[in-house]
């Protein structure tokens, strides 16, 4: 899934640019695998994080990718995000599972 900040609500125009590959696991792990690579910040990276809601709306997060010592996760395990810069390109992955998914309040 290619990230680009037209897809933030609402829009933004940014260099900036993002993948994130999932690869979902049934059978007994239950578990989804990640990897989220960026590039062209213009400031460090925060948090990153995955919402659920109808298109057009930021829908409460529900699961979260990585994370920084200013911006806790309320996952134990979350990973720190790379800082990342206007030159670099940096990358972030893990496992996620059960555990992990954060309850939202349905968006209407």
């Amino acid at each position: 899934m290619k990230l680009i900040g037209f897809e933030e609500v609402p829009a933004i125009s940014t260099a900036a640019r993002g993948k994130l590959r999932l690869k979902i696991r049934n059978g007994s792990t239950g578990t989804i695998d990640y990897r989220l690579s960026y590039s062209g910040l213009t400031n460090p990276a925060t948090q990153a994080h995955i919402h659920l809601a109808q298109k057009g709306v930021n829908g409460g997060i529900v699961l979260w990718l990585c994370d920084s010592a200013t911006i806790n996760s309320p996952v134990a395990d979350t990973p720190l995000c790379p800082a990342g810069n206007t030159a670099t390109k940096e990358t972030v992955s893990g496992t996620l599972d059960a555990a992990d998914v954060q309850a939202v309040v349905p968006q209407g």
